[in-house]
């Protein structure tokens, strides 16, 4: 959208409003002023007439009721007479009076105020319209008001009289047919109003007389001429008449001096204004470019200066302004220190960058860590509105210990939390830096427990991999979030810590990516195999590993505090081979063709796994082999294992146990699927 500079758009504005003043100034005087003065003009002119035409009658009146006088002798000096009456009484120099009449040799009878012989050219067109103003009957009627005035008449005569005066055109318009005369007045408005006809003082015509536009009013003369024959009267036309510049003088003066004066404000109010918008807009720049420096700052370096640039203003709104500018900047610094405590900081600081090769959706290599609180609902029961104060010192150390080593808190997840170690994030071996962590993180348990007084413990799943890393979410609700397998794994696998017994599994992609940095971090540390399955899934399985500590003469897995004899360690990986060797005689038996082979062999599977089944109960008798509950859930049927987990010490007195056949697809692919 384009913008326009303010000072630009201010002038703009005045010179639209100057416009629209001036334009309604005009308007005033043309239409409402003007109309006012020429009806009091009108009726000036009307009071002259009634003067005028009051001598004229009287003279005629006078010279009827004399018999030894010659009437038609002194017609003519009647009409001099009242011509220079007329041009006495009317107002301006050039102001005429005209009389009009059918007698011949004084048709027109004229004369000027400032020159009594003034002679009136008026031709026969000019005449014909006199006569047609003079009746006062419209020249054109539409054909509604027609309809209505012969709807009006009273008789059929009337109705054919007005057909007669009035014909249509083609555009239905009803015109005068001919040009009326007096005796047409007097019956039109007879027709029209029901009564005789009486001037109306507030009309007048501009007609044109010897090439000069003048203002005129037009009326019958009241009292009639005989003609030399006595047998008709004829009835003189009056005229008095102002020229229009003569006529409008006052109002054109009035108005042109209003205009100038309009004028002259307004150009004074301007060049105040610009003055006054030119300090406006200067003090708004400043204050503008301070601000989109501000956010220059945000979008380069992801923050706010912490001081505030200060500025002179000379206006209260431009200083409230600065004053609200400063406000939101210290608003501002104390949002982001807030919000970097409550959001993922490179999402902030991505977010105000407007970094798109952060927040665009973009394939990476990570390590994930899932991490999960064991004993959550144990602590929530027990401690209840005290269990967000545990859990939020508990999450103290483990950002404390992930931000040291290059990690990152993803998300948090009620009692549990994703955590990610980025390849380029000041490290080219995640990996490393992440079990680095959860060694930490699962180290510091203990000492936890006895500051917070409680009992708890976690579990830890690692993986490495591709992952796909952005902004997800709605526009209204996003975070920079992770997907992929190697996310799902890490959660798997945390899970299934509590099948195995373990506190952390990590797969054997983690292992070989630091294996030979492990000793680095305690040399009595190792990488012990719990496992090798499938994801699930997916067809290539995956070796699960925990770490495993030695002091020489015995072990324990990490996060625990349960200790392992060097014997029981050997005991668990002599239990493991054989349940590998039991899975290849169970995938005989489902090859077998023959009847026999398959039976033979059946029996071979049977009695390796009940083999296993004696070497798991034997180890058991000597110590607990944490791991082990797992392969008595894949060996035994279900409601074996319900037996098991109902009471374990009657179980393992038991010499006959329900042994369960493997599913087809964990025989077709070798290895059971990781379940959660």
């Amino acid at each position: 959208m384009r913008r326009v500079n303010i000072k630009t758009s201010l002038i703009f504005w005045d010179i639209v409003t100057f416009i629209v003043v001036f334009i309604s100034t005009y308007l005033m005087f043309e239409v409402v002023i003007k109309n006012i003065i020429s009806n009091s003009s009108n009726s000036d002119f009307y009071e002259k007439l009634d003067s005028i035409e009051a001598e004229y009658f009287n003279s005629f009146s006078y010279l009827e009721n004399k018999e030894t006088l010659v009437y038609f002798d002194y017609i003519d000096d009647i009409l001099n007479y009242s011509v220079a009456s007329g041009i006495n009484k009317v107002k301006y120099d050039d102001s005429i009076f005209v009389i009009l009449t059918d007698i011949e040799g004084m048709e027109i009878k004229s004369g000027k105020k400032s020159d009594p012989n003034f002679l009136v050219k008026i031709d026969n067109a000019l005449r014909d319209k006199i006569k047609t103003y003079a009746s006062h009957i419209p020249l054109t009627l539409p054909q509604e008001e027609y309809n209505s005035i012969i709807n009006r008449s009273q008789n059929e005569e009337d109705k054919n009289y007005l057909k007669g005066l009035f014909t249509i055109n083609s555009k239905n318009v009803y015109e005068l047919s001919r040009i009326p005369n007096i005796n047409d007045r007097n019956r039109y408005f007879q027709i029209l109003e029901g009564r005789a006809y009486k001037a109306d003082n507030n009309i007048s015509f501009q007609i044109e007389f010897n090439n000069q536009e003048y203002v005129v009013i037009i009326e019958y003369a009241k009292h009639g001429i005989l003609t030399k024959s006595e047998k008709e009267v004829t009835y003189p036309i009056f005229i008095v008449a102002d020229l229009s510049s003569d006529f409008f003088y006052l109002i054109n003066k009035v108005r042109n001096t209003f205009l100038g004066i309009l004028l002259f404000v307004f150009l004074l109010v301007v060049i105040i204004k610009l003055i006054t918008t030119s300090k406006i807009t200067k003090e708004i720049g400043s204050i503008s470019k301070i601000i989109s420096q501000e956010g220059e700052n945000i979008r380069t370096q992801g923050l706010v200066r912490k001081k505030v640039k200060e500025i002179h203003t000379d206006f209260s709104e431009t200083s409230t302004l600065f004053d609200s500018y400063a406000n939101l900047h210290q608003r501002l610094n104390t949002l982001g220190e807030i919000v970097s405590g409550i959001s993922d900081k490179e999402l902030l600081t991505a977010v105000l960058m407007d970094s798109n090769s952060i927040l665009d959706p973009h394939e990476e290599e990570m390590t994930v860590l899932f991490l999960d609180i064991k004993g959550f609902t144990t602590l929530t029961e027990k401690y209840q509105e005290k269990v967000f104060t545990i859990v939020n010192s508990i999450w103290v150390e483990v950002e404390n210990v992930v931000e040291g080593n290059y990690g990152k808190i993803n998300k948090y997840i009620g009692d549990a939390c994703l955590i990610i170690f980025q390849e380029k994030r000041g490290t080219n071996n995640s990996s490393f830096y992440a079990l680095k962590s959860a060694i930490l993180i699962l180290e510091r348990v203990g000492q936890l427990q006895k500051e917070l007084e409680i009992e708890f413990n976690f579990r830890v799943g690692l993986d490495f991999g591709k992952i796909v890393y952005g902004k997800t979410g709605t526009e209204n609700n996003y975070e920079l979030g992770v997907i992929g397998d190697t996310v799902n794994t890490a959660a798997r696998l945390e899970a299934i810590n509590k099948q195995y017994k373990t506190n952390l599994l990590m797969t054997e992609t983690v292992v070989n990516k630091t294996k030979k940095q492990l000793k680095s971090l305690n040399p009595h540390l190792s990488f012990y195999k719990v496992d090798k399955v499938r994801p699930k899934g997916k067809k290539e399985p995956k070796e699960l590993y925990t770490i495993l500590g030695n002091n020489g003469k015995q072990s324990r897995f990490i996060g625990s505090s349960s200790y392992l004899s060097n014997n029981s360690l050997n005991n668990i990986q002599n239990i493991m081979d054989s349940f590998t060797n039991g899975i290849s005689l169970w995938k005989t038996y489902y090859e077998a063709k023959d009847k026999k082979a398959k039976s033979e062999a059946h029996r071979l599977a049977i009695n390796k796994w009940k083999s296993t089944l004696k070497q798991i109960k034997q180890a058991y008798l000597i110590e607990e082999l944490p791991t082990m509950e797992k392969y008595i859930s894949r060996i035994i049927t279900i409601n074996e294992l319900e037996e098991y987990k109902a009471n374990k010490d009657k179980w393992f007195k038991k010499d006959n146990h329900e042994i369960q056949e493997p599913s087809e697809d964990w025989i077709k692919y070798g290895y059971i699927e990781i379940e959660k």
